[in-house]
């Protein structure tokens, strides 16, 4: 699930405009999530960050969860 959650991640914040949401279902262990960005933005030095919302349905539990991510020089969506 993390690398079908981890690949998702970084092609939707790379790609998927403000507003649009992305999912991943993993059939073989029915978990699933879904990444949706909130709001784009470039820092001062002009680093490009998105805030996004994440949800999750993981072992009969679910979650929502508010995250930031910028944008590093090897074009990987990064944590902050």
């Amino acid at each position: 699930d993390g690398n079908l959650a981890s690949r998702l991640m970084q092609t939707t914040l790379e790609r998927a405009p403000d507003g649009v949401t992305r999912r991943w279902t993993n059939d073989q262990t029915g978990n699933s999530g879904e990444i949706t960005p909130l709001r784009t933005y470039a820092t001062e030095d002009g680093v490009f960050c998105r805030e996004y919302r994440e949800e999750l349905a993981v072992g009969g539990t679910t979650g929502r969860f508010y995250h930031t991510a910028c944008r590093d020089d090897a074009a990987h969506w990064v944590w902050l």
